[in-house]
Parts: C-alpha cells; sequence; structure tokens
C-alpha cells in the first residue's frame, strides 16, 4: 500500500476516543473549507476506517464528520459548491461570506462535537 493517510495519522497522537473525535472533527471543518465538502467527507471516512476499529464508532465519527464537513464548507466561497457557483458568478464576496459565516459554521461544529 501507499500509506497515504500516514502523514495525517501520524500527526493525531491522542488515545482518548473524546480528543481523537475533537481533532478529527476540526481537521474535516478546515479541510471542508478548502476543499469540497464532499471530497473531504469520502476521505475522513477512508481515514477512519484505519483509526477507528469498532463498527458502532465509526458510525458516530462518521455522522460527525458529514457534520463537520458541512459546517466547514459553508463559511468559505471554495468549500461547498453551491458558494463556489456564487462566487464565480460575483454573487457574493469572499470577506463578507468568512466574516459573516465562520462563527455560526464553528458554533455548529463545537455544538455538534460537544452534544
Amino acid at each position: 500500500a501507499h500509506q497515504g493517510f500516514k502523514v495525517v495519522t501520524n500527526l493525531i497522537t491522542t488515545k482518548s476516543k473524546k480528543g481523537l473525535f475533537w481533532v478529527i472533527g476540526f481537521l474535516t471543518f478546515f479541510l471542508s473549507a478548502i476543499l469540497n465538502n464532499l471530497t473531504v467527507t469520502i476521505v475522513m471516512v477512508s481515514l477512519l476506517r484505519k483509526l477507528i476499529p469498532s463498527d458502532d464508532d465509526r458510525r458516530l465519527f462518521g455522522a460527525m464528520v458529514v457534520v463537520a464537513a458541512n459546517a466547514g464548507g459553508v463559511w468559505t466561497p471554495i468549500g461547498d459548491v453551491t458558494t463556489t457557483m456564487l462566487w464565480i458568478n460575483n454573487q457574493l464576496s469572499t470577506i463578507p461570506t468568512v466574516t459573516q459565516l465562520l462563527l455560526p459554521s464553528v458554533v455548529c461544529l463545537v455544538a455538534s462535537l460537544a452534544f
């Protein structure tokens, strides 16, 4: 195998399930701000298959990845297909989008992770 996830998995040093939950959540959130939500979700679920042996835990983490990817993709014009289309057509600009949507997106992420 090519060990493509080794760079990311080597940086994750937490031993607790709760800590891993938060790390994966924030990693997904910020990756989805610069990549497409669906792409990040696929990559992170593939990563979870390497990190989480239990099916039940993987389902919980997978649900969190979907929420984190959607919350992260909404606050930047390049993180979501809809906002990218609006940005290309000059229907929105970057600075107001980021400043108005970053805080609500972080609140959505943290509320989901804390639950």
